[in-house]
């Protein structure tokens, strides 16, 4: 197990404390440590010689998930170490659910895999032993090999078609992965800005599953009414339909936040460049009514801008104190502009009137929710994938883009919700593709004959684009634990459940962004 500060929790039940670093041997006993104040994590049982660098991706070698066998972390053993990292339990799966594997994908909810009773027996991978505990339930977390069990689901296991489309987003694509919190400690009510978005919306569902009281503000100028009624009913949530450009808001959502997540804004290239006053009024005025619930209600404002503020960078990767090359009068600088002004808004209230704030530069995120007709390169090749229509790519296709898959990205705004830094600090995947290998891959994880296009391309498009994230490691002991292949095939099948269900989204070239 990566880094020092481990304990080894004997056959005895017991815990011992452990100097010893580097991979930890699993078999007949379970290794665990306290997860860093920034991540509450998760560990798989991967043994390979990368197995201690934070960020390497690593494939389960487990047979378990073909089995049937949820690998998962102990449940609290004590109150000194409330969140733990583990290393190799498994615990067998509930025999109604080892029923069929073309179960509905109700049957894989994750709130529902989620928790382990008391007294259940928890199997390592050559003993058994038994979990005692004071408490009637216990949180565990859902590791790899779950994880490339759902990945198998994914893949092609028939789902019931009397789960509607929107339960079925809400029950199978929010994955519990490493760096995720299953409680957020010091967070108790926030005020997610933007909540109906894609990135909102997941947010929200996490913050939720962690037992925090969420009210989302959205006006649903670029977001679906539908995404908005994925969370209601949820226990803690309350929507409230508004701009946050209108000052008025404040008394309709109150003060009373201990963090204040500002999301709102149009995001993708159609939508911004289709609402640019929107655009600057949401990183002006909507930054400015943020700051001052914050400063009202004393909490922590957590600025949601993006790898834009970097235009079409000279610099790679692009670390947070390299200033960027952007065309201030570009078709793109609204949204390029509005975030600049954002960041220089938060950072101004901080010096001059100590506002706690964080700022978090976010690079190029997707993953289920999405929509459709977006334009974003992601959705819009998913859907000519499945469709049998040409992938439409701007340019040569090669110019790179780093995706980051969103529970990774909402996993980095809560850790820096949750420390005292005020960044900037970039939020991205650093592996980086070509708009081309993406377009590939896409085409071939959804198995289609559909041709690839070259259209124009599109201006002041960035020719590269990769985050240095050392940052984030460095001060939110975080990085990102889903590779790409993995987080596009969870995106097609979400896709393809849902133009299953309609058809009437008109094509659109994407954008390279």
């Amino acid at each position: 197990m990566d880094g020092p500060g481990k304990a080894v929790c004997r056959p005895s039940g017991l815990l011992a404390s452990s100097s010893t670093t580097g991979s930890s041997r699993c078999c007949g006993q379970t290794t665990v440590r306290p997860a860093s104040s920034a991540t509450v994590g998760y560990a798989s049982n991967s043994t390979s010689a990368n197995s201690t660098a934070p960020g390497a991706h690593q494939e389960s070698s487990s047979q378990n998930a073909t089995k049937g066998v949820l690998h998962c972390a102990t449940p609290i053993l004590r109150a000194t170490a409330p969140w733990l990292r583990v290393r190799g339990m498994t615990v067998n799966r509930p025999p109604e659910r080892a029923a069929s594997r073309s179960a509905a994908a109700t049957e894989w909810s994750w709130d529902a895999l989620s928790t382990t009773t008391i007294g259940q027996p928890v199997v390592s991978s050559r003993r058994s032993r038994t979990v005692h505990s004071s408490l009637a339930r216990s949180r565990v977390a859902i590791t790899k090999d779950v994880r490339g069990r759902h990945a198998e689901f994914a893949e092609g296991t028939a789902i019931s078609e009397s789960t509607t489309p929107e339960l079925r987003w809400q029950n199978t694509f929010h994955h519990r992965i490493p760096g995720y919190q299953t409680r957020v400690p010091g967070m108790s009510r926030v005020l997610v800005t933007g909540g109906a978005g894609f990135l909102g919306v997941h947010l929200c569902k996490q913050l939720l599953g962690a037992g925090v009281e969420v009210v989302s503000l959205d006006d649903l100028s670029t977001s679906s009414p539908a995404a908005a009624a994925r969370l209601r009913g949820r226990p803690g949530y309350r929507f409230v339909p508004g701009d946050v450009c209108d000052p008025a808001v404040i008394g309709m959502v109150g003060v009373a936040f201990d963090t204040v997540f500002h999301l709102a804004s149009p995001a993708s290239p159609l939508d911004y460049q289709r609402l640019p006053i929107a655009t600057l009024r949401a990183g002006s005025e909507g930054t400015a009514t943020a700051l001052e619930i914050v400063q009202r209600g004393g909490g922590r404002l957590v600025l949601a801008s993006t790898s834009e503020v970097y235009g079409d960078p000279q610099q790679h990767p692009q670390p947070e104190k390299y200033w960027g090359n952007v065309n201030p009068v570009g078709p793109r600088s609204v949204y390029d502009e509005a975030k600049r002004y954002a960041e220089a808004l938060a950072f101004a209230h901080h010096r001059k009137h100590g506002t706690n704030v964080g700022v978090v530069r976010i690079f190029n995120t997707y993953g289920p929710g999405m929509r459709a007709d977006d334009g974003r390169m992601v959705p819009t090749f998913c859907r000519q994938a499945l469709r049998g229509e040409p992938l439409t790519v701007s340019g040569a296709g090669t110019q790179t883009r780093s995706l980051c898959y969103v529970d990774d990205t909402v996993a980095g705004l809560i850790a820096l919700a949750r420390s005292d830094f005020s960044g900037p600090v970039n939020i991205g995947n650093p592996t980086e593709l070509t708009v081309l290998e993406v377009a590939e891959l896409i085409r071939a994880l959804a198995d289609s004959g559909s041709i690839i296009e070259f259209g124009p391309p599109a201006v002041d498009d960035p020719q590269r684009r990769c985050p240095d994230i050392t940052l984030a490691r460095q001060r939110l002991d975080w990085w990102p634990r889903v590779d790409h292949r993995t987080g596009l095939s969870r995106t097609l099948q979400w896709f393809r459940m849902t133009l299953d269900q309609s058809r009437r989204t008109p094509a659109r070239e994407p954008l390279a962004t």
